[in-house]
């Protein structure tokens, strides 16, 4: 795959020092009687920040070889590590080829009284060359829910509504029914909630929305996207949705099954192999 890929995507461990389960509903009522599902694990959390740098470079590395000139990189992380994360992708990719910090804000969660709660992720973003292939038009939203910063709000003689502000003498009017693009602040997108019906029981279960947002514009259909941390498998489910070949990869078994079952149960027919070290990475864990 080296040098065919158009995207990579990493969701890798936070080091949030826990280990997490994946909790497997059962009987034909899921979680049955309120009887807790038994859990399975997931991936461990618990990594010394050497051993997470180690990892790091690894898959950012393995990443920036398996994109082509046109390709984007997404690194999807939170405060813990974020500074660390983003000069080595400026050593791997150049600072010249950062393109974006997204902020994915959300209000799940707990609240913290001792700081301002820690509300959001960052998803690093670097093109492979200047040939980077980016569509914004391809991730439109509706202007109608979109905050208007005190414009006033107007009906045309057509009946339509719009928002205006006048500068420099001229006004600037901006229609419901016309697009918007989003900025690099996603407050729209929701965590998944625990009865949400996208949820597979998999900590850290990222929202579909939320790839295919990241995806559309440096994708068309047919491109080759890769997860070389792949969890629950939304990347590939995203990237099935969006029209786009995939490969999804990830140490840990138990990732494998959850993201094999998902696609099956879409209908999706997938090719599976095994391999003691998917990515080169052997080394890199020290629990």
């Amino acid at each position: 795959l080296k040098g065919k890929v158009q995207c990579v995507y990493l969701d890798p461990p936070f080091r949030t020092g826990e280990k997490f389960e994946r909790r497997r509903p059962f009987g034909t009522q899921g979680w049955k009687n309120g009887t807790p599902a038994p859990g399975y694990k997931a991936f461990n959390d618990k990594i010394t920040e050497k051993s997470w740098s180690r990892m790091l470079k690894k898959l950012v590395t393995v990443s920036a070889d398996l994109l082509q000139d046109t390709g984007v990189f997404c690194l999807h992380l939170d405060w813990r590590m974020n500074a660390q994360a983003r000069i080595l992708c400026d050593k791997v990719f150049g600072k010249s080829m950062f393109l974006n910090e997204i902020i994915w804000a959300y209000e799940s969660g707990g609240r913290s009284k001792k700081t301002f709660s820690r509300k959001h992720d960052v998803i690093l973003v670097y093109a492979k060359s200047r040939k980077y292939k980016f569509d914004l038009t391809r991730v439109p939203l509706d202007r109608g829910t979109v905050r208007h910063n005190h414009m006033r709000r107007n009906v045309d003689e057509n009946g339509k509504m719009y928002s205006s502000i006048m500068s420099h003498g001229k006004e600037y009017r901006y229609y419901d029914d016309e697009p918007v693009y989003p900025g690099d602040v996603w407050t729209d997108i929701n965590h998944l909630q625990q009865k949400d019906p996208e949820r597979t029981g998999y900590a850290t279960q990222k929202p579909v929305k939320l790839l295919e947002r990241l995806l559309l514009p440096v994708t068309e259909p047919g491109d080759l996207v890769v997860d070389l941390c792949c969890g629950s498998g939304t990347t590939a489910y995203a990237a099935e949705m969006i029209g786009c070949r995939y490969a999804a990869v990830d140490i840990n078994p138990e990732a494998i099954a959850v993201s094999l079952s998902r696609l099956k149960n879409a209908n999706v027919t997938v090719e599976c192999s095994t391999s003691s070290d998917p990515a080169g990475l052997t080394g890199w864990y020290d629990e």
